[in-house]
């Protein structure tokens, strides 16, 4: 929903864009911060809790795009392939569980280089480039 704008840019211009949405209908990202302060209450980021989403596919047929699904990891290198090989624009539209979750994932508070799950704190700052916060 973010880049759909984009998808006008690339029909205008004819450019052979592939784009991949992970779709799991709805925002999981924040899904994932309503778990940790908001007892999984998925206000306005799940179809649930009020978000609505297009068929994206339709959309994506609007713009003239083409269009992939790809629902088992046993498709996806062969739809992959297919898709990075169309000289056209493609939608390869991802399809996710609801409950898949980003890991590593930044923490409130915490800086951005120290992701959760958090490494061992030695190996952490052994890798370091600039001091770490404490």
């Amino acid at each position: 929903m973010m880049n759909i704008q984009e998808m006008a840019t690339v029909t205008r211009h004819g450019l052979p864009i592939t784009m991949f949405l992970i779709n799991n209908k709805g925002y999981s990202m924040i899904q994932q911060t309503q778990d940790q302060w908001l007892d999984s209450n998925y206000l306005a980021s799940s179809l649930e809790g009020g978000l609505a989403f297009p068929d994206f596919n339709k959309v994506s047929n609007g713009f003239g795009w083409d269009t992939l699904d790809l629902v088992r990891n046993a498709d996806c290198d062969d739809a992959i392939q297919s898709a990075l090989n169309n000289p056209r624009p493609v939608v390869c539209n991802v399809r996710v569980p609801a409950r898949q979750r980003v890991i590593p994932q930044v923490k409130f508070g915490r800086p951005n280089e120290d992701l959760e799950p958090l490494i061992p704190r030695t190996e952490f700052r052994q890798n370091m480039i600039v001091s770490p916060v404490e």
